[in-house]
């Protein structure tokens, strides 16, 4: 079901076939059975007691994002054309009253033109009034949400750079530590072997060459780890940082133009749980989107003193 390519008929008769069937008639489920099933939190590990939801203590049989996806796939049963149809915006959020999925469907107008809606799949049946809300209007807030995480050039151009410069800096100091490293495993490697040597041909004794061995080899241990953690060192966060800047700079020239699976992807790098209270998107920023807007909070601040200048005293 969670798949969205089967409708709840041709479900029944699947089950039917598996050998699920109704206890009094012996024959398929009927529908409000089957939604009855598939809207059951008992699944996941709730149960549902004088309309209130409580955590059980059994089993669950599935997860909860397994549960949701039903519900959100529910919402679309019995319209097979937007099964088919990418959606710019649903999987990205949940509903701000009870935690269900958002979803999308078409409305066909008399004249023939198609509108998309976007509303709560109501899975768990606590939305009393549900809200449908425009797709041109849902869109229009999410722009306001890119725009405002916009950096000036200035700012993306000079972090850039020095982000370079920081990341050339470390993979030097990175490769200098690495060699010294390389060359005192060699350097103990040439006396283990001479010790050895000089072991055979007795100008040592048993004991001090194996007191200075051990010694040895503990050191090369010890090099072998610290060369193995500066080889797993990561300063490809530099290259992430650049990255981030570089859509900060340029996310809301490219977001009217984006596919809609690009447009989610944008929106789930930057926003962080955004849901959907009546007709207003709700969110907060992921780092460092968060600072970003912190940044065009001042910049606008700063164009609003400009052109509201003091009075010199």
């Amino acid at each position: 079901m969670a798949t969205g390519n089967y409708s709840l008929a041709r479900l029944k008769r699947l089950l039917f076939e598996k050998g699920l069937r109704s206890v009094r008639s012996k024959k398929e489920l009927g529908k409000s059975a089957m939604q009855r099933i598939l809207t059951n939190p008992i699944y996941y590990g709730d149960f549902i007691w004088s309309g209130k939801y409580y955590a059980g203590k059994h089993t669950p049989i599935i997860d909860k994002a397994l549960f949701d996806k039903v519900q959100e796939v529910m919402g679309l049963t019995g319209k097979p054309r937007q099964t088919k149809r990418d959606f710019a915006y649903t999987g990205l959020m949940t509903c701000a009253n009870c935690g269900c999925s958002i979803t999308a469907e078409e409305h066909r107008k008399k004249s023939g033109r198609v509108y998309i809606y976007y509303r709560c799949t109501n899975g768990r049946g606590l939305c009393d009034k549900l809200v449908y809300l425009p797709e041109n209007k849902l869109e229009l807030q999410f722009q306001q949400a890119v725009e405002r995480i916009k950096l000036p050039h200035d700012i993306v151009a000079m972090t850039r750079v020095a982000l370079l410069e920081s990341s050339k800096g470390e993979q030097e100091v990175q490769a200098t530590a690495l060699a010294k490293l390389n060359s005192r495993y060699a350097r103990l490697q040439m006396l283990i072997g001479g010790a050895y040597e000089d072991k055979l041909l007795g100008t040592i004794d048993v004991e001090l060459w194996e007191q200075k061995t051990s010694e040895w080899k503990k050191e090369q241990a010890d090099i072998q780890r610290n060369i193995a953690a500066l080889k797993s060192a990561d300063t490809s966060y530099m290259l992430e940082g650049i990255r981030l800047l570089e859509l900060s700079e340029r996310a809301a020239e490219l977001f009217p133009k984006m596919k809609p699976d690009d447009k989610r992807k944008m929106l789930k790098t930057i926003l962080l749980n955004p849901s959907l209270n009546g007709g207003t998107i709700e969110y907060k920023y992921k780092n460092p989107f968060s600072f970003f807007e912190k940044s065009f909070e001042n910049e606008k601040w700063r164009e609003r003193r400009d052109l509201n200048p003091r009075p010199l005293a």
